[in-house]
């Protein structure tokens, strides 16, 4: 669907936030929907502002979505690890300020219990676990913000004092993602990918 005037566009946008918030399952299917969209040759230019309108109302539980679709993407027999990297720097580009990315780092954690997941053959099984570790390590990355960079730099090389406030707020975001792949690591992934004790051990 393509709106050509900004006012039919916003209410396209507002109608789906409305659909999204009327039950749990629905957020999921828009998602998911305009995961697959991006990734497909006819592009709906209203994505990244219906993501925008999406994680406005809801930063935890999109975050948490937006992950499980990515791992649902990197089920298929073919390597979609290039372009979901790719999709993830465009989204969090747009989105960044709304982005919860403890949250967001969580879902790609999450252990799925589905025949979709359980039934993977064992070189897909090992290919999607090393690209998930590639995405949430990706994703901390891309959360260094301009100010971020500016407020380490002003104090490590410059010595200057300034409000730390938000560089501390990211250092507590950076520790609970290390936190969170330490239990990833033991818990999850055993069950979910069953690797050799070889492999993990070289992991």
């Amino acid at each position: 669907m393509r709106l050509k005037t900004k006012p039919l566009a916003n209410h396209y946008v507002n109608c789906i936030k409305e659909l999204a918030n009327q039950h749990s399952e629905n957020l999921r299917t828009v998602l998911k929907y305009v995961i697959y969209n991006e990734l497909s040759t006819t592009r709906n230019p209203n994505n990244m502002s219906l993501l925008g309108t999406i994680f406005q109302s809801n930063q935890e539980r999109a975050g948490k979505l937006l992950a499980m679709v990515f791992q649902d993407l990197l089920t298929n027999k073919d390597d979609y690890l290039r372009a979901s990297r790719a999709l993830l720097r465009e989204v969090i580009r747009a989105l960044r300020h709304d982005i919860d990315f403890v949250a967001l780092c969580r879902g790609f954690m999450k252990e799925r219990t589905e025949s979709q997941f359980k039934d993977l053959d064992a070189p897909i099984k090992e290919r999607m676990l090393l690209s998930l570790a590639d995405l949430i390590t990706m994703a901390t990355f891309l959360s260094v913000t301009a100010s971020i960079k500016e407020a380490f730099n002003s104090t490590s090389t410059r010595g200057e004092k300034r409000d730390m406030s938000g560089l501390q707020e990211f250092q507590k975001s950076v520790s609970t993602i290390q936190r969170d792949a330490v239990w990833w690591l033991h818990i999850v992934v055993p069950k979910m990918f069953n690797p050799s004790a070889k492999d993990f051990l070289s992991w």
